[in-house]
Order: C-alpha cells, then sequence, then structure tokens
C-alpha cells in the first residue's frame, strides 16, 4: 500500500511557524503518513525566491529538525527550473497517495494553473484559509470535482498574520524584534549569522 503523504509547495523564504503548524494540523487532521514540504526552485505565478535554494533548504531542515513526519523534499530543486505542480505530482504518485496542501489564495486562482484538471484528477485537495482571503472556488473548480466525486478538505488552520514577505520586511528595516514569535529560534539564528533579507530587491513575476 501506498504511502499517503501530503504535499506542501513553496518557496520557503523563510519557512516560518504558520507554515510547520499549517503541515502539522494536515498531517493529524488528514491522518496522512507524512507531509513532504516542497521548496520550489522558482514559482510560475510568483517570484524568484531571494534567498538561495541552499539557504532555503537549511532553514526547513532546522525548522523541522524534531518533527521525523515533516519531510523535505527538493525535487523542483533538483529541477532547476520553473516548477509546475502537474509535474511534481506525476513523479510522486508513482510512489504515493497525495494530498496538495493549498492556501485560500491558491484554491482561488487553481484554474490558472498548468493541466489544472490532470492534477485534481490524481490527487486530493485540502485547503487552510488564509486570515485575509475568504475561499471563492471557481464553478468551473467544483464542477469537475463534482464529476470525478471528489471533494476538498478544509483545514482548521489557527488565523495569523505571519507571512514570509512581512518577516523579509521586518528584517529589512531591521524591526528584527517583530518576527522573534514568527520564526523557529534556529531559523532565526540562521538568517541573523548569514545576514538574509538585509536587502529588498524587486520581485520578477512569472506567468
Amino acid at each position: 500500500m501506498k504511502k499517503r503523504i501530503g504535499v506542501f509547495g513553496g518557496s520557503f523564504d523563510p519557512v516560518h511557524i504558520a507554515h510547520i503548524n499549517l503541515a502539522k494540523i494536515a498531517l493529524e487532521s488528514l491522518s496522512l503518513d507524512e507531509v513532504h514540504l516542497v521548496p520550489v526552485f522558482s514559482q510560475c505565478q510568483k517570484y524568484k525566491p531571494q534567498a538561495t535554494t541552499t539557504d532555503r533548504l537549511n532553514m526547513l531542515k532546522l525548522a523541522t529538525i524534531n518533527d521525523t513526519l515533516l519531510k523535505i523534499n527538493d525535487i523542483e530543486i533538483k529541477n532547476n527550473k520553473i516548477s509546475y505542480t502537474i509535474e511534481t505530482i506525476k513523479i510522486l504518485r508513482k510512489k504515493y497517495d497525495c494530498t496538495i496542501i493549498l492556501g485560500s489564495d491558491q484554491i482561488n486562482n487553481f484554474c490558472t494553473w498548468k493541466d489544472w484538471e490532470e492534477i485534481i484528477e490524481n490527487v486530493n485537495i485540502a485547503v487552510a484559509q488564509r486570515s485575509n482571503v475568504p475561499i471563492d472556488l471557481s464553478y468551473e473548480l467544483v464542477s469537475s470535482m463534482c464529476k470525478l466525486h471528489k471533494c476538498i478538505s478544509l483545514l482548521p488552520l489557527i488565523q495569523t498574520e505571519i507571512s514570509s514577505s512581512i518577516i523579509r520586511e521586518y528584517i529589512f528595516k531591521k524591526n528584527e524584534e517583530s518576527i522573534n514569535n514568527m520564526l523557529d529560534p534556529l531559523v532565526r539564528e540562521y538568517i541573523r549569522i548569514n545576514n538574509l533579507y538585509k536587502k529588498m530587491r524587486k520581485i520578477n513575476v512569472y506567468r
């Protein structure tokens, strides 16, 4: 029997406590065997990460050091190109029964993703609502899910205002005290030692 895993993708730039809490909630509420945190090389619909792939992987390892069921999967980093979820799923589903873990912002624009219909045919979907983004499913997605006799699981996420972009902004503005409760202490120290996010740069958007 295949392991049941959650696939939690993102830039993790940096990984913060809300990421880890969501992974743990998905693990328990969906009765998964593992949750795989999949850092992207570069997201097709967002931006090029500010920290290097090595730094982002190192921070993920530190943030999950005491959680044996949270795995770091570098499949998209190794591809060394813009990431598409369908490509990752095609590989993972050969070995695992996959549930992709999404935020409300992601599920709301899900039908713009490459080969989204093929994605829902091959995985289950779980969604966590972000505090500032209500879930607004498109008719197209709902109709397609119904035809497949599938439903979307809603994760009981505790609402928080934590985000990677806010953390980067606080660090850039030398307001490090504000991030003390947003990051794992090991991650926070790694950022300090390696002088990450001290500079802001223009965001590169990919479509």
